[in-house]
Formats: structure tokens, C-alpha cells, sequence
């Protein structure tokens, strides 16, 4: 799209900068393109755990280029994948980045972590390009994570930020990220100037001459596209699969090989239920393994959560069991609920808050009278049960759908997305 080969074409001019573009928009498909483009091998991607699975298919659907997911097994021996010829592209999570590229950190009497106390792996120096996903993580500039992919990154050609939300709370936010990506110096000289004039000084909780700031992050290093902007240029929907690696797996496999000895064990079942149950074992035992696997695949489902909130976007999540809402819930307790176990008036009150204006109350669907622009409401998190909820509903001030537990059919994805 237009847009898109607009962001790629800014990238082969900067070579170092941040995609700023709101979610949904092809962050990683333009970063992507623009080192293909610039032929920058080998490539690492940096990103969130859940999203590793993700790149890779990304790069094998846009290019055809088979990417390689760091792990044990290939700890000290991926270097040999791209001397070979045999990949190009290697991708890494933030909590990993330790693992793989740092040898030794020094410590010091002064107990302040620099980054100079990190002697890192000479496996580093291979990297001619380095893509950042979600780079806003990286903000808090005392953090290890964000020293040691400032490390990464120095002397590389190609270092590419991505985020929807680059600032979180206050300008002093995007020091570190400017830093890793090496254009802090072209946009304010140094650490000390960019806090006096554009975070009202040392402590960083102001936040002053934002023009100056948008012109000088616009012309050095930075772009970003709204939804609204170049919504002509979108499909009605766009789809993406997160796969998860599931933190249950050895109950899985026991519920899998032995459902009997399972129920036994896991569900406190008598034999005489326990027969009852197996007169059905394939329904049940694909019913449990369902069950099962949503519980594992709950750590990811709240990072991906985490990003959607931290962008300010509202989302709605389809779940099938009552226990993953409870889940969601304990975690985000400003959930709001629509499953089975709330009564006609508190879904519908449910739905009232998701859906309103919190200038005026009007819901977001019959808004279109009114003399001002619809302001979302705070509640922008509702869990949904399927059955209960997955059909008729008016939900149109999300602007993200997930459903966090596929249902038995098709059909009900299509009427969940509807």
C-alpha cells in the first residue's frame, strides 16, 4: 500500500529510526522490506517472546527468507547458519538478549550498572542490520535490557525501532530509544540537552517545546501513521495469528496419553465417574486439552494484552471457559465481564461502559448526533464467553478483537469478528 511503501522509502533514506505506526498498520512488514532492500546481513529482530513465532512466518511470507528463532541448541553455534549461507535472519526475545550476546558483566563499587561493566560476545559484530520490536520497553535507560540493546546496536548500518506507543508517560521516554538507535546526538546534541529543553528540565517529568520536538523527530529519525489517516488505503479487517508456547505442556501430554489416570489425579474423579466420562472419552479429553492449553497460554495473552492497553486502544477478548475470564480478570481488574455468570443488567451495564462517551454517555454506535467527537470511555477491556456473547453484540469502539480460545466452529469466529 501506498502508505506502506512511503514508510519503506523513508527507511532507505535514514537508515537509523523509529517506526511510530499505530498497530495494525504493517510495522514489520515495512521493516522487513526495508532491510531486504538494503541487503543488511545478517539481520537480528529483537522483540517480545510472543511474537518470535510471529516474524518468522512474516519473513517467509513477505520474501521467502527462512529466519531462525534463537535457543539452546543452537546457543554458540548460530554464527555457522549465516557463515554457511543457510540463514540470514535470526531472531532473539528481550529477556534473552543476556543469554545469547553477553559474556561477562562487570561489577563495580559504585554499584551503578553502565554499560561499560558489559563485555559483550564478539558474535555481535556479525549483525549488519537490527530491528527493535516494540523499542518502547527499552525506555527506562538504567535497565539492563535497555543497556545491552544499546550494545547491540552501536555501529550497526541498519537499526530500526517499532512501536505504536513511543511515548508512554513524559518526552524523557524516548532518550533510550533515540540512544540505541543512535540519532539522540542529531536530535537535541546530548542526554543533558534533550531533558532541559523538551522534558522541563533534569527530572524529566515535563514535557516542553513539543513542536520543536515533532519537527526535529519527523526530519532525523521518526515517522508515524494513524489508522484514521490511511484508512482508505485498509482492508475492513485485518487478521493475525499469535502463536503461543504453551507453559502447561506436561499436563497436556498426561491428560493426552492417559485421560483416565488424568481425571484421577487432576479432577479427583471416582471410577464411576471416571466411566461416565470415557463413555465420550474423544469429546471430553479434546475439551480438556482445550482447557489445558488456554491456561498456558495465559503469560502471553497478557503481554499481548499489555501492548494493546499501552497503545490506549480499546480491546475485546472471546474466551470459552469461565476460569480464563476469572484469570483475565485478576490480572486487569478493570475488566469488564459478559460471560455466563453475570446476570442480563450486568452485561448489559457491561456493554453500556465499553461502549460510551465519557463526555456525554452516548454509546459509541449512536453517537453520530451529537455536536462533539465521541471520547472513549476508561474501561477499554471486556472479556466475553463465546456462547454468551458471541453474537448480536454492538462492540464497534474496539478497534481490536481477540480470540483467546478458538471456538468449536468457524461461523463463530465470523460472528465474533462481525
Amino acid at each position: 500500500r501506498d502508505y506502506q511503501a512511503e514508510g519503506v522509502a523513508y527507511g532507505l533514506e535514514k537508515l537509523k529510526f523509529i517506526n511510530g505506526d499505530e498497530p495494525g498498520l504493517g510495522k514489520s512488514m515495512q521493516t522487513i522490506m526495508t532491510i531486504f532492500a538494503l541487503n543488511a546481513w545478517p539481520a537480528l529482530i529483537i522483540c517480545p517472546a510472543s511474537l518470535k513465532r510471529n516474524w518468522q512466518m512474516e519473513w517467509e511470507k513477505f520474501v521467502g527468507m527462512k529466519a531462525m528463532i534463537l535457543n539452546d541448541s543452537v546457543k554458540n553455534t548460530w554464527p555457522t547458519f549465516y557463515h554457511t549461507g543457510m540463514c540470514k535472519v535470526f531472531i532473539v526475545n528481550y529477556e534473552s538478549l543476556k543469554k545469547y550476546f553477553v559474556l561477562d558483566i562487570e561489577k563495580n563499587n559504585k554499584k551503578k550498572f553502565t554499560l561499560s561493566n558489559v563485555t559483550f560476545k564478539e558474535n555481535i559484530t556479525l549483525f549488519e542490520s537490527v530491528a527493535i520490536d516494540e523499542i518502547h520497553r527499552t525506555k527506562d535507560m538504567t535497565s539492563q535490557l535497555s543497556k545491552f540493546t544499546k550494545g547491540i546496536c552501536a555501529n550497526k548500518k541498519v537499526v530500526i525501532g517499532l512501536t505504536g506507543t513511543p511515548i508512554v508517560n513524559t518526552p524523557k521516554d524516548l532518550v533510550a530509544q533515540l540512544a540505541i538507535i543512535g540519532k539522540l546526538s542529531e536530535v537535541a546534541g546530548n542526554y543533558r540537552n534533550f531533558m532541559i529543553r523538551y522534558c522541563g528540565g533534569m527530572g524529566g517529568k515535563g514535557a516542553t517545546n513539543l513542536v520543536e520536538l515533532n519537527y526535529k523527530l519527523k526530519t532525523t529519525c521518526f515517522f508515524q501513521r494513524l489508522k484514521k489517516d490511511v484508512l482508505k488505503d485498509l482492508p475492513d479487517k485485518i487478521h493475525q495469528i499469535v502463536y503461543c508456547d504453551i507453559t502447561t505442556k506436561k499436563e497436556y501430554n498426561e491428560a493426552l496419553n492417559d485421560l483416565a489416570k488424568y481425571l484421577r489425579e487432576h479432577k479427583d474423579k471416582n471410577d464411576a465417574e471416571i466411566n461416565k466420562s470415557m463413555k465420550g472419552e474423544i469429546m471430553v479429553k479434546i475439551g480438556i486439552l482445550k482447557q489445558i492449553s488456554a491456561r498456558g497460554k495465559m503469560n502471553e495473552v497478557q503481554e499481548y494484552i499489555e501492548e494493546i492497553l499501552d497503545s490506549g486502544q480499546k480491546v475485546g477478548l472471546f474466551i470459552y471457559h469461565k476460569e480464563i475470564a476469572q484469570y483475565i480478570k485478576q490480572v486487569f481488574p478493570q475488566t469488564l465481564l459478559y460471560t455466563g455468570a453475570q446476570t442480563d443488567d450486568e452485561k448489559n451495564n457491561a456493554v453500556n461502559e465499553f461502549q460510551k462517551c465519557k463526555t456525554c454517555g452516548v454509546r459509541f454506535e449512536n453517537h453520530y448526533n451529537t455536536d462533539h467527537e465521541h471520547v472513549p470511555s476508561d474501561k477499554n477491556l471486556i472479556a466475553l464467553s463465546i456462547k454468551s456473547g458471541g453474537v448480536g453484540l454492538t462492540l464497534t469502539a474496539a478497534s481490536r478483537m481477540a480470540v483467546v480460545e478458538l471456538p468449536w466452529h468457524p461461523a463463530d469466529c465470523e460472528q465474533i469478528e462481525a
